[in-house]
């Protein structure tokens, strides 16, 4: 049987292993700790998107029925249209009041 070779260590660097091999120890369960908590939001992120993809399939299933079901207009695009450029044509001319006001704010 092979004798296997003794090294003398220090009472001080034996204790500073220990230390060190147990901090190690403690920071490999905390990561194993830390990945089992990624594991599980994981999990739950997955299953939360599944719901959701679901839901916006019925959604859109639904939305095709009712555009189905409803009646046809004419020209719905020119009414959106011009809907559209009231809007902002409103806004422009806020943005002309509130800049002649800031003019004349910086003329008193």
């Amino acid at each position: 049987m092979k004798t296997l070779p003794y090294v003398k260590v220090e009472y001080q660097e034996a204790l500073n292993a220990k230390k060190e091999i147990l901090s190690s120890q403690l920071e490999v369960l905390n990561i194993l700790k830390k990945i089992q908590i990624y594991k599980e939001l994981r999990k739950k992120e997955l299953i939360r998107k599944n719901k959701l993809r679901i839901l916006i399939e019925e959604l859109n299933k639904g939305m095709k029925n009712l555009v189905l079901e409803l009646p046809e207009t004419e020209d719905t695009s020119q009414i959106i249209e011009a809907e559209a450029r009231t809007i902002n044509k409103s806004i422009d001319v806020e943005l002309k009041e509130i800049e002649e006001k800031l003019a004349q704010l910086n003329q008193q």
